[in-house]
């Protein structure tokens, strides 16, 4: 089984490029106008407005998902609450999966889908671990 210690490594990491490339989204919307929309979110959204807003929500979710990483051992590691919000996360993780294995997009199918299968399974590590591994 892969350690907590290994298991916060690769989230701050994936969270970390997570937000640079949502960060790099927003910037080509309003400076580049570069991608289009069909491409991202599974082809769900209509209008480089949507993908903005979405976008912005990404980055506080990815925010906040990091921030709980960084925090884990000195906060979160011996409290209850440390892991109802791992359950919580592994939850909407696992979601996320299915939806970008439904998503019209390949990029979406192939790229997001096996990360979001980790990133919920490394919460799912967190969620099980016991206060003697920590």
């Amino acid at each position: 089984m892969i350690s907590i210690q290994k298991t916060l490594r690769i989230l701050k990491i994936v969270f970390s490029v997570f937000m640079v490339f949502h960060i790099a989204i927003i910037i080509s919307i309003i400076f580049l106008d570069i991608i289009p929309v069909d491409y991202l979110w599974g082809g769900q959204l209509k209008t480089k407005g949507e993908l903005f807003i979405f976008e912005l929500i990404s980055i506080l979710v990815q925010t906040i998902c990091l921030l709980y990483v960084l925090l884990y051992k000195k906060y979160f590691s011996e409290k209850t609450t440390g892991k109802v919000i791992a359950w919580i996360l592994f939850i909407i993780f696992s979601f996320n999966t299915v939806g970008n294995i439904l998503a019209k997009t390949l990029f979406e199918k192939i790229i997001f889908t096996p990360v979001t299968l980790c990133l919920s399974l490394l919460m799912l590590r967190i969620a099980l671990t016991k206060k003697t591994e920590k």
